[in-house]
């Protein structure tokens, strides 16, 4: 599996290269950053919901879960109403932003949720199938993808709040760039994932049972079967801040530092 290290330094050299020349759109105004702050707070807060929602499908679950995890979760629902209204006359993106932002919010709310349950579609197939109720191995794997996304999602909030000033969709591409190099994504929550995979997990020249027909069915080890599942999830919630931004950037490299088609818009 390719070096994370490797693959952050990548990520940035990429970014620097893309803004170098970009024409300049015009610095949003402290009301457009609050709608967009707005927007990222709910829309991590329903990907958030939707990855609960799910790990409890995985949990409670057996064998065929995809009705399950199709479904939105009831919080995720009510995020969902809170995102919309936003866009509403009087809301905080009553009058959108020049840039940087879905005027869509269904849109973005359906992204955010898609993201959360093609983590399971892309570990455990589509269907979501061959999942055993109770199996700690299975919990533990929706567990970790579930939470590298939400904070993936916090890391994309957080840079973009904490820019000094947001002048062209650069700063867009910068901050999802950021969100899945994150530190606490890559070097807290990744090894976590692979730890689990290694003591809970049976792992014997194959990838768990249950794996075998997602899109990691040809992993073999602990390190090979958590690299691409988290490389899912680096997918994921690439996929999701391009609809939520509007942006475009190039989330096949961004997953694993490879032009493979591994990452490709649905």
């Amino acid at each position: 599996m390719h070096s994370r290290n490797m693959a952050v330094s990548a990520i940035a050299l990429a970014l620097l290269v893309v803004g170098v020349g970009r024409t300049a759109l015009g610095e949003l105004s402290d009301d457009e950053r609050k709608c967009i702050d707005a927007v990222n707070k709910i829309a991590r807060s329903i990907g958030n919901q939707e990855q609960k929602k799910d790990r409890a499908c995985v949990k409670d679950g057996m064998d065929d879960i995809d009705l399950c995890v199709n479904g939105e979760a009831p919080n995720a629902s009510v995020q969902r109403t809170k995102l919309v209204g936003l866009f509403d006359s009087g809301g905080k993106c009553g009058t959108l932003p020049s840039f940087g932002l879905n005027p869509d919010p269904q849109s973005i709310c359906n992204a955010v949720e898609r993201a959360a349950g093609d983590n399971l579609r892309g570990a455990f197939g589509v269907p979501v199938n061959g999942i055993i109720a109770g199996d700690k191995c299975h919990d533990r794997i929706a567990k970790r993808m579930g939470k590298k996304l939400d904070t993936e999602m916090k890391a994309f909030r957080t840079c973009m709040k904490t820019l000094p000033g947001i002048t062209s969709t650069g700063d867009f591409e910068t901050c999802i760039g950021a969100a899945i190099a994150d530190q606490r994504a890559q070097i807290v929550v990744q090894p976590k994932l692979q730890a689990d995979i290694e003591h809970v997990c049976d792992i014997a020249g194959a990838p768990p049972a249950g794996l075998e027909d997602g899109s990691c069915g040809t992993c073999t080890d602990t390190a090979s079967c958590a690299g691409c599942l988290g490389d899912l999830v680096d997918c994921q919630a690439c996929q999701a801040l391009i609809i939520l931004t509007g942006v475009v950037v190039d989330c096949d490299v961004m997953d694993d530092s490879l032009a493979n088609s591994s990452c490709l818009p649905e």
